[in-house]
């Protein structure tokens, strides 16, 4: 569905989608007093929002280089397992 309004006019929901992802859920999910968009619009954002799977968070590892941190521990050591555990498999 493509937009006839806002910032994103002539753009489709899923082009939207993938640059800005509030705005969709800000289409599907109006405010009371807010402006509110079309019921076709509306549910147009929610059906994608339903058919677009949550972004999977990276999981933490006490080795990743590109990001400093202070290190867990816990989560050190479980890397640690991790890594004893595929060197025991080869």
């Amino acid at each position: 569905m493509e937009i006839k309004f806002g910032k994103y006019k002539g753009k489709t929901l899923e082009e939207i989608y993938k640059e800005d992802p509030e705005y969709i859920d800000w289409l599907a999910h109006p405010k009371p007093g807010g402006f509110k968009p079309f019921p076709q619009v509306i549910d147009a954002a929610r059906n994608l929002l339903e058919a677009t799977p949550e972004p999977v968070e990276p999981q933490e590892t006490a080795f990743d280089f590109e990001t400093p941190k202070v290190f867990n521990k816990d989560v050190v050591l479980q890397e640690i397992d991790a890594l004893r555990q595929r060197i025991s498999e080869m």
